[in-house]
């Protein structure tokens, strides 16, 4: 959802009201607290979205605070004033500018410190296995805000170590490990390459997407889908990236194999 517009229209087409809230939240010593979390601690909402054909996941806390006290601005986030992440109660609950945050996140990307506070170092393979925010495909990530795009961004916390501790990374540039470990974010396994780099070291590392399938599993990515599924739930199944199956699923690649056999 990009705006709270959306997210408000999102919500009532899913019959996600200040009822479902209260239903679902645990109250304790008067914190709203939401059964299901993130990785950051955040309560969460996973929800179908039947046009689309795909789950989505809610912030619980900007979903009870959309619902409870209404929009919030762009540029502003929702936070606990009880301190508690998996909180939703409204009454705990308010909008704050990005440019008012105290902690760490604004100087991220910019920060060695906040790079070697968030590894676990691995004495046998010498990587920095990066213990905070960790995307779906594997790689380590860092949210942050970007004062010229005036907006939170998500960046790849591998990446952002190669910048801090080797230099800039020029556009159309890709970060590659030499460890084949997405977690790690050590400089020492890190090195620069193309796209075409990129797909010959995946293949030679034995994960390229492509190399995963055959034709009998792309057609039953399509018949899954199609039952269903969402991309997400194909990636976890089928072991390769949610890019992989929606390449598949637009005929961008296996364009040749039908969902059913002929």
């Amino acid at each position: 959802m990009t705006t709270t517009k959306e997210l408000i229209t999102f919500m009532a087409n899913v019959n996600v009201d200040a009822t479902y809230i209260k239903e679902r939240a645990v109250l304790i010593d008067d914190c709203w607290k939401w059964p299901h979390t993130n990785t950051q601690g955040f309560g969460q909402i996973n929800l179908l979205d039947k046009p689309n054909r795909r789950y989505i996941s809610l912030k619980a806390h900007i979903a009870s605070y959309v619902l409870f006290k209404g929009a919030y601005e762009e540029g502003q986030f929702i936070t606990q004033t009880c301190g508690n992440k998996s909180c939703c109660n409204p009454d705990h609950l308010i909008a704050k500018n990005y440019s008012d945050k105290e902690f760490p996140e604004l100087k991220k990307s910019k920060d060695k410190e906040y790079i070697l506070g968030n590894i676990e170092k691995d004495p046998k393979t010498g990587c920095w296995n990066w213990t905070g925010s960790i995307k779906d495909t594997g790689y380590g990530q860092i949210g942050t805000w970007d004062n010229e795009k005036k907006k939170h961004v998500t960046l790849k916390a591998h990446k952002v170590a190669y910048e801090l501790w080797k230099g800039p990374v020029p556009k159309g540039v890709w970060v590659l490990h030499k460890c084949d470990n997405r977690k790690c974010v050590n400089p020492d396994h890190l090195f620069l390459g193309n796209n075409s780099d990129n797909i010959i070291d995946c293949s030679m590392k034995g994960r390229h997407g492509l190399a995963k399938l055959t034709e009998y599993k792309v057609r039953r990515i399509k018949k899954l889908y199609s039952e269903g599924y969402s991309q997400r739930d194909l990636a976890l199944k089928f072991s390769v990236s949610k890019h992989t199956i929606y390449s598949v699923l637009q005929n961008k690649t296996y364009r040749w194999v039908s969902k059913e056999h002929k």
